[in-house]
């Protein structure tokens, strides 16, 4: 199910369209939905691709981060951007309202596995943060035992930005990888196996 929507910072949002969202997800749990937003101002698409679009896991780079169960989604935020932009403070505080904005519509990539994911402005690689441990949405009300913050480029072209989605999504549809997720593994081990250039466990 695709739901066009706009983001806070638009003159057209209303808080109607998130309530909206939510109870798209509520009430079609069995369907996955995605949820499109226009593109921020002074945004510039990419032009055509010079090179090949990396496909795998070159597409990104994975980074563990930590946070402590009882800080809930706030920590887990913090935690993102912490380890994605270690000693950037200014950046930190840019990219944790980026997401939080971006937790009021998660996507579930498996179950128990959850993606946030925002455009940055001055970063020149995707970088994937990895969180493992209970997180609950409230304005979804969805559950997550992993928790992964995709940061993009802003300049990244939309088909790479969406061959980095669909490799997170093809990686968490690995048997292997989705069980250790589902056992709780530590981000660090997720980490290795996101970025793993081995053969997929389901062949």
């Amino acid at each position: 199910m695709l739901f066009a929507s706009e983001r806070r910072a638009d003159a057209r949002w209303a808080p109607t369209l998130d309530r909206i969202s939510a109870m798209i997800v509520q009430t079609h749990s069995e369907v996955n939905v995605l949820i499109a937003y226009p593109p921020p101002p002074g945004f510039r698409e990419a032009g055509p691709l010079d090179e090949p679009v990396p496909v795998g896991p070159t597409c990104f780079r994975a980074v563990p981060a930590t946070f402590a169960p009882e800080e809930g989604l706030s920590g887990a935020l913090a935690a993102f951007t912490a380890a994605a932009f270690p000693g950037d403070a200014p950046r930190q505080e840019q990219t944790q309202k980026l997401l939080a904005a971006s937790a009021a519509s998660p996507t579930e990539l498996a179950p128990g596995v959850v993606l946030l994911h925002v455009h940055c402005p001055g970063i020149d690689e995707a970088v994937v943060a990895v969180a493992s441990g209970h997180v609950h949405f409230p304005e979804s009300a969805m559950e997550a035992e992993v928790v992964l913050g995709l940061f993009a480029p802003r300049e990244q072209s939309a088909e790479r930005h969406l061959l980095c989605l669909a490799e997170l999504a093809r990686r968490f549809n690995d048997a292997h990888i989705a069980a250790r997720a589902a056992a709780g593994a530590p981000a660090e081990e997720l980490c290795r196996l996101l970025v793993s250039n081995g053969p997929s466990r389901n062949k």
